[in-house]
């Protein structure tokens, strides 16, 4: 019997004090600020709180709490910094960290992370609008410094970073990619000086990017990324970017970049890729056209290689530089893509589109770019990927 009391009283104290002692913390019933709400947490606990703009700034953040708003979404939960200081800060917060549903606005900092910094932190973010931060050097709406935090449905809109990274800037080395899912970049923006690079992200190191759209992003380099690595995109669309190294994205330094089921609309003056320095870029089942000037653009020592990937009507040539030799092989073709509506922004595939999944003229490829069919005679009876759907990406909008 004794033996048998002390393995239960073993088991209980082996249960994780946070987990037996939850508790949740309403700001502003229990506390009266976010940040006194976190203070109060222990590793476990949720700081939620009411709807409502909070004027706070600086707030830092703790590790193995949940901070969210009361109903999830961003719309309820308005944290402005007043140009004042940085929204969010977080130091050495761990992957348990959570951060949902919140609009993030009104940051600045002369050096990093304008609406939040993670430095030696991975949260998960989601459900968060980054809009209007400012940093006066790198990472207007978050910067992230050896981290790798998971960005889940959130929208950086209107961040400026003097430097590089208007949205987001991000550096690591070694350790598990930053993912990013379900993410809207609209708008963001560096200096337009020389060597000011990402507007809408820069990043170097591992990322993995999914459902993702940069929208009227502006830089000198890299008009919605700048990046150095071996990051992966699948089903992502850059639309109408500004840069003149890489209008949409640019590669550098030995870069090994993987694309599949990209499309990338009307981004200038440049070419809608750059690769330089060694990069050796993987594109798949994607459309480039109406750029500014070539579709892919590359230096001497970059290499490119396709598969199933529409160039068309792009300025400055389509299978040309590093894409040179590849048109009429492995599924590759020059054709209109038949867009449902480019004048509004629909960018849905007619069903006689060349694009169109095991259709002619390349019946040996799925679908090229990022959005399925939507218009046409037989659209009812396509697969919708909703995620990706251009209608999905509008109701973003605020």
């Amino acid at each position: 019997m004794r033996f048998l009391c002390a393995l239960l009283l073993l088991a209980c104290l082996s249960v994780p004090i946070s987990s037996a002692h939850a508790a949740t913390w309403q700001v502003p019933t229990d506390a009266p600020t976010i940040q006194a709400g976190i203070d109060s947490a222990s590793a476990g606990d949720t700081v939620l709180v009411a709807c409502g703009t909070y004027y706070e700034h600086d707030i830092v953040m703790k590790s193995g709490i949940t901070l969210r708003s009361e109903t999830g979404e961003p719309e309820c939960v308005t944290i402005d910094a007043q140009q004042l200081g940085r929204v969010i800060y977080c130091e050495n917060v761990d992957t348990t960290s959570t951060i949902q549903g919140f609009t993030i606005t009104g940051g600045t900092d002369p050096l990093r992370g304008g609406g939040m910094t993670c430095e030696h932190s991975s949260p998960r973010i989601t459900r968060c609008i980054f809009l209007g931060n400012v940093s006066e050097d790198v990472g207007g709406g978050l910067k992230c410094v050896f981290s790798h935090s998971t960005i889940s449905d959130c929208e950086f809109r209107n961040n400026f970073a003097s430097d590089k990274g208007g949205g987001i800037h991000a550096s690591s080395t070694g350790g598990p990619p930053m993912n990013l899912t379900n993410v809207l970049f609209v708008e963001n923006s560096t200096s337009d000086e020389r060597d000011c690079y990402g507007g809408g992200m820069y990043s170097s190191g591992g990322m993995v990017l999914t459902n993702v759209t940069f929208l009227r992003n502006s830089a000198w380099g890299g008009g919605a990324v700048w990046c150095r690595g071996a990051p992966i995109f699948d089903r992502v669309a850059f639309i109408e970017n500004d840069g003149g190294w890489g209008a949409a994205i640019e590669f550098y330094l030995n870069s090994h970049p993987s694309l599949t089921n990209a499309t990338f609309v009307s981004n200038s003056p440049g070419s809608a890729i750059y690769c330089n320095r060694g990069t050796t870029l993987s594109l798949e089942r994607t459309i480039i056209c109406f750029s500014g000037y070539s579709a892919i653009g590359c230096d001497e020592t970059a290499v490119a290689s396709l598969t199933c990937c529409d160039l068309y009507g792009n300025e400055g040539g389509d299978y040309v530089d590093c894409a040179d030799g590849q048109y009429g092989i492995n599924g590759n073709i020059s054709e209109d893509p038949l867009f449902c509506d480019l004048a509004n922004g629909d960018l849905t595939l007619h069903a006689n589109s060349p694009c169109a999944p095991f259709t002619q003229p390349n019946p040996e490829c799925d679908l090229i770019g990022a959005f399925p069919i939507g218009c046409g005679i037989t659209a009812v009876a396509e697969p919708q990927q909703e995620d990706a759907s251009w209608s999905s990406i509008k109701a973003l909008y605020r």
